[in-house]
């Protein structure tokens, strides 16, 4: 989330799809399935955010793809705005454990 904080989303409205995701329970008892659509970002709003002026005088490359790769990745789960939530939260208790 470091590495994604100030890529200037707004720069460009991000390209988005739904996809069905589906999410397994184990449970001795019952196991459980449950189907939903999950907000994704496209792969030509990858392309589109790094090759970005505004973006690459922020950033080097290997980093910002990296942590594209890392966002597409953990979007298949939950969706993107699910990993941004979680991402956000965990940044901000970083920065507040900092500065105690």
């Amino acid at each position: 989330m470091y590495s994604l904080r100030g890529i200037n989303v707004h720069v460009k409205p991000s390209s988005t799809e739904v996809r069905n995701i589906t999410v397994k329970f184990n449970n001795p008892e019952h196991d459980r399935e449950y189907t939903y659509g999950a907000v994704m970002l496209t792969d030509g709003t990858v392309d589109d955010l790094l090759n970005h002026d505004d973006v690459r005088k922020h950033y080097r490359s290997a980093e910002l793809k990296a942590a594209m790769v890392w966002l597409l990745r953990n979007q298949q789960a939950f969706g993107v705005g699910r990993v941004f939530e979680v991402g956000v939260e965990t940044y901000c208790r970083e920065v507040l454990a900092a500065l105690k």
